[in-house]
C-alpha cells in the first residue's frame, strides 16, 4: 500500500466451507492473522483449522493448512521465533488446547 488514502483491493482469500451451500457446520470465520516478515500469512480459521497464505505474487495462495479430523476450533496463531533457530506456529484450538507446528 502506497497511500493509505486510496486502497486498492489486489485479491481475495477463502476457504471452499465458507461458501458451501448449504452451509457446514460450525463457525467458518477467520480469526486471527499473524504475518511473517517475509510473504505469508498464518490464520486461525475456527472450524477451518489454520491456514497458511502466500501473497509474495499477484494472487493469494494457500500454502499449508491444518484441519484436525476430530474438529478444528481454532482461536489464535502466533509465530514464536525459538533458540534453536527455527520459527513455529503456535495454535491455540478452543477445544484441544495448544498445537504446535513447524512452518511450512
Amino acid at each position: 500500500m502506497t497511500d493509505p488514502s486510496d486502497i486498492v483491493e489486489v485479491d481475495q482469500f477463502a476457504t471452499e466451507g465458507v461458501f458451501a451451500n448449504p452451509p457446514m457446520p460450525g463457525d467458518r470465520t477467520m480469526h486471527n492473522v499473524v504475518v511473517d516478515d517475509g510473504t505469508r500469512a498464518y490464520i486461525s480459521w475456527y472450524a477451518e483449522g489454520m491456514r497458511v497464505v502466500d501473497f509474495s505474487g499477484d494472487s493469494l495462495t494457500e500454502v499449508a493448512h491444518f484441519v484436525d479430523t476430530e474438529g478444528s476450533n481454532f482461536w489464535g496463531v502466533y509465530l514464536h521465533d525459538h533458540p534453536d533457530g527455527n520459527t513455529y506456529v503456535l495454535g491455540s484450538d478452543r477445544s484441544t488446547g495448544l498445537w504446535i507446528f513447524e512452518t511450512p
